[in-house]
């Protein structure tokens, strides 16, 4: 679907619509597969991390399952208060990661978090963060995402496929803001400001929690590959 409300606080608008509406966002942008019609050809290996390492071998596993659950061990980020820790994420480096994982075993749920940092921005904001599925198979997966917290005050987004943004990578606008009109800060200037028609930059940083799990919550050797980034892509 189409979208053209802009906001600072832009996915606060999908969160009052019915579970998994925040699957259609980002329609229309640049794909993920950078054109090549297979999403996971950048990252044969499944995970690339900023510093380009790459995700350790798993292992074993003595559970008696089909397959080896991904993350190891089985209970790797399981709650939120151990969720797998990406580091940071900055806006002005475009940064990106990816992420794997199947379900392994039943009713697993697997957390991640990452830190999207926002550059002292002079001339403008590329603060953009995107979650997205890039495999996902059999559309067997979901997902919930939260900012700054695990509460459920701070769940941005529930039950859905992605992809999912939060950005302010927009022309000031006093037209379809969730928050104070006006909002974006594409074209920002820094403190003081005084310049009429556009925002002051403002530190947007925050720490994004994600949560993964099987719809049905069965076993599966399937997985899914996620890809996070942050500047990466630009508003539509």
């Amino acid at each position: 679907m189409g979208y053209t409300a802009r906001t600072i606080f832009v996915v606060l608008l999908v969160v009052g619509l019915s579970a998994g509406a925040c699957a259609d966002w980002g329609a229309g942008r640049v794909p993920s597969d950078g054109g090549t019609g297979n999403p996971d050809a950048r990252f044969p290996d499944g995970w690339v991390g900023p510093d380009g390492g790459d995700l350790p071998d798993a292992g074993s596993w003595d559970g008696g399952g089909a397959c080896d659950p991904i993350p190891m061990p089985a209970n790797a980020g399981g709650q939120c208060a151990a969720a797998i820790d990406l580091g940071d994420l900055s806006d002005v480096q475009a940064e990106v990661v990816t992420v794997t994982g199947n379900g392994v075993p039943a009713g697993r749920e697997i957390w991640w978090k990452f830190r999207a940092t926002d550059d002292l921005d002079i001339s403008g904001d590329e603060f953009h963060v995107d979650i997205r599925f890039l495999v996902n198979t059999g559309d067997a997966y979901e997902m919930d995402i939260y900012r700054n917290s695990c509460s459920a005050v701070d769940r941005i987004c529930e039950n859905t496929r992605g992809p999912f943004d939060w950005y302010t990578d927009f022309p000031a606008t006093s037209t379809g803001c969730s928050g104070p009109a006006p909002c974006g800060e594409k074209d920002c200037v820094p403190p003081p400001g005084d310049v009429e028609g556009v925002n002051v930059c403002s530190d947007n940083t925050a720490v994004f929690y994600l949560v993964v799990r099987k719809t049905d919550g069965a076993e599966s050797c399937d997985g899914f590959t996620m890809e996070l980034s942050n500047g990466l892509y630009a508003a539509p």
